[in-house]
């Protein structure tokens, strides 16, 4: 036998749904502001604007060790979200527009954390960590530097 609800058992219904999801979201939103938040004022003073000269350093270890490129971005300037560490730091997971390129020098330590959409570009062994998936390390059109470099296959 089919039980149909009454309109109070209904709205009852509808009103637990949306507490859960209002509960839910003011969460998410929590947690969001808390990155934006630490990034501010935890990661971006330890940090200073990065160049493409900084990152054509970097690159041309990287290839040098052996390291692959993935030209698809070939002819778009590097984007204004690469920095360079000046001090130790720590990350939280930080994604969409807080996501972060980091080049981490020699000397400089990442002391932990989550990555999430941020990738490190390491002077010391000329690595690339990600959080999301295997690193896609990008030449940009104003970081082409190849001639005299061997690039390995």
């Amino acid at each position: 036998m089919v039980k149909f609800l009454s309109d109070h058992e209904i709205r009852d219904l509808i009103e637990k749904w949306q507490g859960a999801w209002s509960r839910q979201h003011q969460e998410k939103n929590k947690v969001e502001m808390d990155a934006v938040r630490f990034r501010w004022e935890e990661i971006m003073p330890r940090m200073r604007k990065a160049t493409p000269e900084d990152y054509k350093a970097w690159l041309r270890g990287y290839i040098s060790s052996g390291g692959q490129l993935d030209f698809s971005l070939w002819g778009t300037p590097m984007p204004d979200d690469f920095y360079v560490a000046q001090m130790p730091f720590r990350l939280v997971p930080l994604s969409g527009i807080l996501h972060m390129h980091i080049i981490v020098p020699e000397g400089v330590s990442f002391l932990g954390g989550e990555l999430g959409g941020c990738e490190l570009y390491f002077m010391e062994g000329f690595r690339a960590d990600v959080g999301y998936g295997k690193p896609a390390v990008h030449i940009f059109s104003d970081t082409r530097f190849l001639e005299g470099i061997r690039i390995h296959k």
